[in-house]
């Protein structure tokens, strides 16, 4: 039955997802991350291909997509390299954005 899987928001969509209305999201910068400035080869690799940016702490990010857990939507480094073929489907500029895509 495809009423019991799309929403007419975000928050509807959350709610049953993942029992609240809010999108779980994590901001690589924020104070719970760990090691948010830690890169890894692989999000290093692919720097010079997406835009990643970095705050005048030192904490590097990239734009807002899915985690590779697919439970969240995050602005760290870890993506899967084939979602720069279409950047414009796969990384938003908020984390809004990816959630009303993701969730």
């Amino acid at each position: 039955d495809p009423e019991l899987y799309f929403f007419d928001d975000a928050s509807d969509c959350c709610l049953f997802a993942f029992g609240t209305s809010s999108c779980p999201k994590e901001d690589a910068c924020s104070a719970a991350s760990t090691n948010p400035t830690t890169v890894s080869t692989t999000a290093t690799t692919l720097a010079t291909t997406l835009p990643h940016f970095e705050t005048a702490d030192g904490c590097v990010y990239s734009k807002w997509h899915i985690s590779l857990d697919f439970t969240k939507c995050t602005n760290d480094l870890e993506y899967l390299p084939q979602w720069l073929e279409d950047p414009e489907l796969y990384f938003f500029d908020d984390a809004s954005d990816c959630c009303l895509f993701a969730f």
